[in-house]
């Protein structure tokens, strides 16, 4: 069955902007094969392990295959809110997905990450889910005016553009004050 999976998988060839990779919720014996096999398309550039409630040290033998297969395919090896666990790994960067919880505005999700990234003196990549810096903006503009795409788009574009800076340690408060709708 695993083989016909595959045969079938093989319709992911033609895509080729494929970029980001999310793991599944469970890894099965399987998993590292499909995985190799996925990525052997050269269509992904970032995978990233995003395993909750596992003990650590099995969460680390799995990073561990995990990372052999993607330097394999000169793929970026990103782990799920660990940055202990993705240095032990020897993994790619960081995904502190914990920046985006509740009760953070998108600006202040900038500023966080922006902290972050001016004292992150190394080549690891540490990002957060952007739903939560982009949107708000974008929202309050088109909930104002949904058939003016272009201010919603301003919008949208000024948001994406100081994330961009953040996660670079570039962002400055002086910047959020440039009006994008």
């Amino acid at each position: 069955m695993a083989s016909r999976l595959r045969k079938r998988d093989c319709s992911l060839n033609p895509l080729k902007k494929l970029v980001y990779l999310i793991s599944p919720n469970k890894i099965n014996k399987s998993f590292y094969s499909e995985l190799n096999n996925v990525l052997s398309f050269k269509n992904v550039k970032f995978f990233q392990l995003r395993l909750k409630g596992i003990k650590r040290n099995k969460l680390l033998k799995i990073a561990t295959k995990i990372k052999k297969i993607t330097k394999k395919h000169k793929v970026n090896f990103i782990i799920n809110d660990s940055y202990n666990l993705a240095c032990r790994a020897r993994a790619d960067g960081c995904h502190m997905g914990q920046l985006d919880a509740g009760g953070q505005s998108e600006i202040e999700a900038s500023k966080n990450l922006n902290e972050i990234n001016k004292i992150n003196d190394s080549n690891f990549l540490i990002t957060f889910s952007y739903g939560r810096g982009l949107q708000a903006s974008a929202l309050k503009a088109f909930g104002k005016d949904q058939n003016n795409i272009e201010n919603i788009q301003k919008a949208f574009n000024h948001r994406a553009k100081m994330n961009s800076l953040s996660s670079k340690g570039e962002w400055l408060e002086e910047l959020e004050k440039e009006t994008a709708a």
